[in-house]
C-alpha cells in the first residue's frame, strides 16, 4: 500500500498547458484530440467534482489555442524559392566561423527572415543594411556524423526563420543603420571587450576567456572546440541556457567563504554581467531567469517553491514562444539543468560526505557537476547520441576555477585601459588560469574513448528515462511510503 501522489496545481495547469501545445506540434487533426481531451476532462469533474480538472482543461485550452495563434502569426512563407534579388537588414549578431558567417537577414517588404551563409570578409555586423542577390532555398531535416535525423527546418522555425540562402553576392548599403540602438551598444561594447583581450592574451587562452565573458568563441578552432566537447565542458564557452545555469551554481559554490548572502549577490552580479555582455539575447535572458531561480533556491533553502517557480518561468517562456518546447535544445538543457540543479543535486550532494568540504567546496561542485550531467543525459543521449566518460571529473577539475578565471579576466581588461604596466600581473596570473584549464581539457580529450557514440534512442525510451528520474525523486521525497 501507498500513499497517494498529491501534486500542486501548478504542475497541473502546467502539464496541460504542455499538452494542449504538443497536440497541436505533433498531430495532425488536433482540433478533434483537443475536443476529445476536453469532453475527457469535463466528464471526470462531473465524476468527482474537483476544480482542478476545470484548471486543467483550461489550461489544456490555452496552451492548444496558443499554438495555433502562433502557426497563424508566423508559420506562413511568402517568398518563392530560387533566384532573388532583395534588400533587408541585419536583425541578429552574425555569427562568425574559420572561413565563413552566418547572420540571420529580415527582408524589407516581407519582413521575413532569412538565414544566410556568406564569406568571412567583407566584415558584416548587425544592424547592416544589405543588397543580396542568391538562391532562397527552404531548410530541410539532414543526417548527422552519428546518423541521427537533424530537423533543421524545425530548428530555425523557433526563431521564425523559413528560408536560407548561400554565399549570395553580397553588397553593403549602409552601416549599423537598422540596428536597435541598445543591442548595438551592447554588442560594440562586447567587441571592444573582446578585442582588449586579444590584445593582452595569445590564442587559443584570449577565444577561451573572450568565451568564458562573453560567449564569443570564434577563434576557438575546430579541435579545440571537439575537446571540449569529448569532455562535456562546452557549455562553459557557448550562449546556452545550460552553461549560465552550471556557471552561476559554480560561482556561488567557489564563493561560498562570503556566506549566503555574499555568494548569491556575487552569483546574481555575475548572471547579470554575462547577460549584459553577451547582447541580452532571448536564449541569454531565459537563461538567466532560470539561473537566478537557482541561486534563489540555495540562498533560501525552499526547494519545492522554487521548482513551482521553474515551472512557472518556462511556462511564461513557452506561452511567448510555443516553438521551443520541441525545438529548442538550449531552452531543453536550460530547464534539465536548472530542475537537476533544484531537486537532484541537494540529494546527492548527502551522498558524497567521503568527499571533504574545502574552501572551494568541491563537495558542492562535484554534486553539481554530477546532478546536471545526470539530469540532462538521457536528453544528449537523444540529441547527439554522445556520452562523455571524463565529463564528471572535468567538470569538477574545471568549474571550481571558472569563476576566478572571469574575475581576473574582467580585472584585466579594466587594468589594461587604465595602465600598461598595471595590467602586466594581472594577465599573467589570467594566463596561468587559462593554461589551466586548456591542459585539463586538452589531457582528458586524449584519453582513449574518453567519449563514445551510442545508437539513436527513440522518443519513448526518453520519456520512460524521466520516468524513472521523477520515481526516483518521488521515493526520496518521502511520497510514497508504505503505511
Amino acid at each position: 500500500m501507498y500513499k497517494h501522489i498529491s501534486f500542486h496545481p501548478i504542475f497541473y495547469c502546467v502539464f496541460s498547458f504542455v499538452g494542449g501545445i504538443l497536440i497541436t506540434q505533433l498531430f495532425e487533426g488536433a482540433v478533434l484530440i483537443a475536443i476529445g481531451v476536453g469532453i475527457l476532462l469535463i466528464v471526470l469533474y462531473v465524476q468527482h467534482r474537483k476544480y482542478i480538472f476545470v484548471l486543467m482543461a483550461l489550461f489544456f485550452i490555452i496552451g492548444f489555442v496558443r499554438a495555433e495563434v502562433w502557426d497563424h502569426l508566423y508559420a506562413t512563407h511568402t517568398l518563392e524559392v530560387g533566384e532573388v534579388a532583395t534588400f533587408g537588414y541585419v536583425s541578429r549578431e552574425p555569427e562568425i566561423k574559420d572561413t565563413h558567417s552566418r547572420l540571420v537577414m529580415t527582408i524589407d517588404t516581407s519582413h521575413e527572415r532569412v538565414l544566410v551563409t556568406t564569406m568571412k570578409y567583407p566584415e558584416i555586423t548587425y544592424g547592416d543594411y544589405l543588397h543580396i542577390s542568391g538562391e532562397l532555398e527552404l531548410p530541410a531535416p539532414f543526417e548527422t556524423d552519428t546518423g541521427r535525423t537533424f530537423n533543421y527546418d524545425t530548428f530555425l522555425k523557433k526563431d521564425k526563420i523559413y528560408y536560407t540562402m548561400r554565399y549570395p553576392e553580397v553588397r553593403i548599403i549602409s552601416r549599423g543603420t537598422h540596428g536597435n540602438y541598445l543591442t548595438t551598444f551592447l554588442l560594440a561594447l562586447k567587441a571592444r571587450l573582446v578585442l582588449q583581450i586579444q590584445k593582452y592574451l595569445p590564442e587559443p587562452h584570449s577565444s577561451l576567456l573572450a568565451g568564458l565573458l562573453v560567449g564569443a568563441k570564434s577563434s576557438l578552432g575546430e579541435e579545440l572546440l571537439d575537446d571540449l566537447r569529448t569532455t562535456g565542458v562546452i557549455h562553459i564557452v557557448v550562449l546556452s541556457g545550460f552553461n549560465v545555469t552550471i556557471i552561476a551554481e559554480a560561482i556561488m559554490r567557489v564563493l561560498a567563504f562570503l556566506g549566503l548572502v555574499g555568494s548569491s549577490i556575487a552569483g546574481s552580479v555575475a548572471i547579470l554581467f554575462f547577460t549584459i555582455m553577451t547582447g541580452a539575447s532571448a536564449t541569454v535572458v531565459r537563461a538567466a531567469l532560470m539561473a537566478f531561480l537557482v541561486l534563489l533556491a540555495r540562498a533560501t533553502g525552499y526547494h519545492s517553491e522554487i521548482t513551482r517557480a521553474l515551472f512557472v518561468a518556462g511556462l511564461v517562456m513557452i506561452f511567448h514562444n510555443p516553438m521551443i518546447l520541441l525545438y529548442d535544445p538550449s531552452f531543453q538543457l536550460s530547464f534539465l539543468a536548472t530542475l537537476g540543479l533544484i531537486v537532484l543535486v541537494p540529494w546527492i550532494e548527502t551522498k558524497l560526505i567521503w568527499i571533504p568540504k574545502t574552501a572551494f567546496d568541491f563537495r558542492g561542485l562535484a554534486a553539481a557537476s554530477l546532478g546536471t550531467q545526470l539530469f540532462v543525459l538521457p536528453m544528449l543521449i537523444w540529441m547527439t547520441g554522445e556520452i562523455s566518460f571524463v565529463s564528471p571529473l572535468v567538470n569538477i577539475l574545471v568549474l571550481w576555477v571558472v569563476p576566478f578565471t572571469m574575475l581576473i579576466g574582467f580585472i584585466m581588461i579594466i587594468a589594461s585601459v587604465l595602465s600598461s604596466v598595471l595590467v602586466i600581473p594581472i594577465m599573467t596570473v589570467a594566463w596561468f588560469l587559462l593554461g589551466y584549464i586548456l591542459t585539463i581539457v586538452q589531457w582528458f580529450a586524449k584519453i582513449p574513448f574518453a567519449s563514445i557514440h551510442v545508437p539513436a534512442i527513440s522518443v519513448a525510451s526518453l520519456i520512460l528515462m524521466y520516468a524513472v528520474y521523477i520515481a526516483i525523486w518521488l521515493y526520496n521525497k518521502e511520497i510514497w511510503k508504505n503505511k
